[in-house]
């Protein structure tokens, strides 16, 4: 996730943001976890522009298997 002050001003944790981003990208995908972050920026007063991106990442699956010699596709 990539964010701007906008977002980071309102929240400023990272494990917090992960508490509202990870659900999100479970359940709906990045631009859902997007949609949730900037919401919460705006609704706690946000005045500042609000940027995210957010782009997900290999699972741990992925990358044990192909750190196990596999190419991580199997």
């Amino acid at each position: 996730m990539l964010c701007t002050d906008g977002l980071w001003n309102y929240l400023p944790d990272a494990a917090d943001l992960a508490a509202v981003a990870i659900p999100e990208l479970a359940d709906g995908g990045a631009i859902a976890a997007a949609d949730a972050l900037t919401a919460l920026a705006l609704d706690a007063g946000g005045r500042d522009n609000v940027t995210v991106v957010v782009i997900p990442g290999l699972s741990e699956g992925w990358t044990s298997r192909r750190s196990a010699g596999g190419t991580g596709r199997e």
